[in-house]
């Protein structure tokens, strides 16, 4: 019994948990990558519209790549609202930081940030920073093409320099970064009480047929 109510307790955490993608650019390598360090940027990012109508988001994924030697460095995603001319960047959603990842010279790597069940809207903008890095480390972000879930312009990027958040382009008509988000609804996460009572009525039953037979 103790087996399979622990068997029946990480079903219904599964199905609570279950996410999908609501942006997800992650398919089509351009083999392009926006540096930070070309553009002396502090943060790299995009504007996306989310697909579907799921709005809570779960996590979210960005890929780095190192055109230095190997080394370490904290990643910093920033979620932010658009600004009320719809057109700017505006307040912050969220700040989720992934301390102490170690990427290989000439390597990629996939970060992963879990968001905490934040209320997205239809639109908004996505940044990445870098902090304490290792000497030597140039990291950029990839570029890939296009968005299979959700939009973004591949026109341009969002970038913060010195003169704070601007559009930015590469030139080559192919600048959406590498960038997955995940989401759920907010029908799809029972409380906490309605969880734990289908448990115990799947329970219920499972102890009566054991009685019967």
């Amino acid at each position: 019994m103790m087996k399979l109510t622990l068997m029946l307790a990480g079903l219904v955490a599964a199905t609570a948990l279950q996410a999908a993608p609501v942006y997800n650019n992650t398919t089509t390598d351009t083999f392009d990558t926006v540096v930070y360090s070309t553009g002396v940027y502090s943060e790299i990012g995009d504007r996306i519209q989310l697909a579907g109508t799921d709005r809570i988001a779960s996590g979210a994924t960005a890929q780095f790549y190192n055109l230095g030697s190997g080394g370490n460095f904290d990643a910093t995603l920033r979620l932010f609202g658009l600004a009320s001319n719809n057109v700017d960047v505006g307040g912050l959603l969220g700040s989720y930081t992934a301390a102490g990842m170690a990427i290989a010279a000439g390597g990629s790597l996939d970060v992963s940030w879990s968001l905490a069940s934040l209320n997205l809207p239809d639109e908004l903008f996505f940044t990445v920073s870098v902090d304490n890095f290792s000497s030597g480390i140039d990291l950029g972000l990839t570029v890939f093409d296009p968005p299979t879930v959700g939009l973004s312009s591949n026109q341009f990027l969002i970038v913060k320099g010195a003169g704070g958040y601007a559009q930015a382009t590469q030139g080559n008509g192919q600048d959406n970064i590498y960038f997955r988000l995940d989401a759920t609804s907010a029908s799809s996460v029972p409380e906490p009480g309605s969880a734990v009572l289908m448990l115990l009525a799947i329970l219920t039953l499972v102890a009566t047929r054991g009685r019967r037979s």
